[in-house]
């Protein structure tokens, strides 16, 4: 899994210088903390819209303990989430030459659940002896991620952002579903057109 995650910030990395010198304005690095605690990286493709690549620890400052709504009917347990989002995102300022802006964005994100156990409870009679074994996997996961957001830019290069979401699983029977949020600082790297 941490092999997974390098790959990931090393993919993020190579492909931000890339963009960053041939197709953009300017792309910022950012870093959040919340729901989902990581780093970004978000580039601009037009006056208001950017593209955003995350990847998060999921759970680490915030359990939301979804699994235990269904403890009756289905038994699921699993060690850590780890996410990556793609999102296509609209910004734009309150006031033309003030600080204060606003964003909304959508995209989708995969989700990987390790050490993940599911079964169903069923009655038993008395005194049965039971030997659990379970299938331990990797689950994958792969959903809608509709966002909200409010920015404040400190000067030209960092910001402040606060971010509310929610995530919805597309392809599983047992549907999850979630509200996420964060909050993070951002820097912004400019490039002249």
């Amino acid at each position: 899994m941490k092999y997974f995650i390098l790959l990931q910030l090393f993919l993020l990395f190579a492909f931000s210088q890339t963009y960053c010198q041939e197709k953009t304005q300017f792309f910022k690095l950012g870093i959040y903390a919340g729901e989902g605690t990581g780093v970004l990286s978000d580039f601009k493709i037009a006056d208001n819209l950017n593209i955003e690549w995350n990847i998060a620890v999921n759970e680490l400052f915030y359990k939301y303990n979804y699994l235990d709504k269904y403890k009756n009917h289905i038994n699921q347990k699993y060690d850590n989430i780890y996410s990556t989002a793609l999102l296509i995102a609209y910004n734009n300022k309150f006031k033309e030459n003030g600080n204060l802006g606003y964003s909304f964005a959508i995209g989708c994100q995969m989700r990987i659940i390790s050490r993940y156990i599911s079964g169903k409870i069923t009655p038993l009679p008395p005194e049965t002896i039971i030997i659990d074994d379970p299938i331990i996997k990797t689950k994958f996961d792969i959903g809608l991620n509709p966002m909200l957001g409010l920015n404040y830019s400190l000067n030209d290069k960092v910001q402040l952002f606060s971010n509310l979401a929610y995530y919805v699983e597309m392809a599983d029977v047992f549907l999850w579903s979630n509200i996420q949020f964060r909050t993070g600082l951002s820097y912004c790297f400019r490039k002249k057109k």
